[in-house]
């Protein structure tokens, strides 16, 4: 069954670090009026994903040789990313959730998965979401600590962070929180006490990710100093990658991916489906989708202009064969020999020798020392 991604790319203020297509909600270039509109998100982008689905109704992108439509596929998961997804008003997500019924069928038991920001927390709004059917808050902290949400440019406090997340588990059951780790300056004290506050508020899943410098960011202008603390940033992340599976593993949180956690039972569907080579699909301003039968990637439009008028330049390019491989060694469970050619399994043989890969349970896993270098590993195997 696929996936349902969609894009939602506004946000209150850029962060420093994004390089996702994304705009501050004060964006007007290019943009039809949207004069007496209180919502930050413009009922023109809903206009323009509405069109979009009913489009991609009669189309046929998971298909093999004879075809078949969307329409006639059960979706497993959605997820509304961005961007800030929590700008949307209740009547507006209202929208788009008829649309996604009118076009598709979800399944009974389908993962509903909404990216909030804590600046957008209110207890009517998280409530209204909850009613629309959305059983999942991903919700977007980085960091508690002050100094560092302005290094990132973060639109929220440390108290606000916290409102937000205990308000969203008094709602929902299946919270998700995002932490970012190896900061600049950053130390291994001030990394363990985001988990544990984090931890406090007993959340289902807490993703934790290495900070990446994007090009065409803010902090990409910042490059001479943070090539300067590169050899240290790698050392600490290091330890730091290993003192976070350590805490989040004694307090109960399973890794299954190697920057993701979860307790039983709430790992992410919708993420697994991108990292096991299943078929998704991507709507809004620059999603992707991958037709596995047809071995087949699709881009939507960057461009907002041509979005909103309707214009979504759908662009398609054959799948990478290595891309199941990288993304599949990012999980616990691994890849299966099959994905790999003879060349790579020579390889492979040759990583499980140095103790960076090894076999478990008929599939081919990256150690902890494997994780560590693990885009060494990767170009091992290209």
């Amino acid at each position: 069954m696929p996936a349902l991604y969609i894009h939602i790319p506004y946000c209150l203020q850029k962060c420093r670090y994004c390089g996702f297509v994304s705009f501050p909600v004060n964006y007007q270039e290019e943009m039809p009026s949207t004069a007496g509109q209180k919502d930050y998100v413009p009922d023109a982008y809903i206009d323009a994903l509405c069109q979009e689905m009913r489009e991609t109704a009669e189309q046929r992108y998971f298909s093999g040789d004879n075809g078949y439509k969307y329409t006639n596929n059960i979706i497993s998961t959605v997820y509304v990313g961005g961007g800030t997804p929590s700008l949307l008003a209740a009547a507006q997500l209202a929208r788009i959730i008829a649309g996604v019924k009118s076009v598709f069928a979800l399944a009974d038991d389908a993962e509903f998965t909404l990216e909030a920001n804590p600046e957008t927390y209110t207890r009517e709004k998280f409530l209204a979401y909850r009613a629309l059917g959305v059983n999942r808050i991903s919700l977007g902290i980085q960091s508690f600590q002050p100094e560092y949400l302005r290094y990132l440019g973060r639109a929220h406090s440390r108290e606000k962070a916290a409102e937000a997340l205990r308000g969203a588990r008094e709602i929902f059951d299946n919270v998700s929180v995002d932490l970012l780790n190896n900061l600049p300056g950053q130390t291994l004290e001030q990394s363990a006490a985001d988990l544990r506050t984090a931890l406090d508020f007993q959340p289902r899943h807490i993703s934790c990710y290495e900070l990446t410098v994007e090009r065409g960011t803010p902090l990409a202008t910042e490059r001479g100093t943070l090539a300067a603390e590169k050899t240290v940033r790698n050392e600490l992340g290091a330890e730091m990658y290993l003192q976070t599976k350590k805490i989040l593993e004694d307090h109960g949180y399973a890794q299954y991916e190697i920057s993701n956690y979860a307790q039983a039972g709430y790992a992410s569907r919708h993420n697994l489906a991108y990292w096991s080579d299943e078929p998704y699909l991507g709507l809004g301003l620059a999603a992707h989708s991958y037709d596995k039968a047809r071995k087949l990637r699709r881009a939507n439009t960057r461009d907002l202009k041509n979005y909103l008028q309707k214009i979504f330049h759908r662009e398609s390019e054959p799948e990478n064969d290595f891309n199941k491989i990288m993304m599949g060694l990012r999980k616990n469970s691994g890849i299966p020999e099959t994905y790999l050619d003879e060349r790579q399994k020579a390889a492979a043989q040759k990583l499980v020798s140095e103790e960076l890969l090894v076999w478990r349970n008929n599939n081919l896993c990256a150690t902890n020392r494997g994780r560590l270098v693990l885009n060494q590993v990767l170009l091992e195997l290209m």
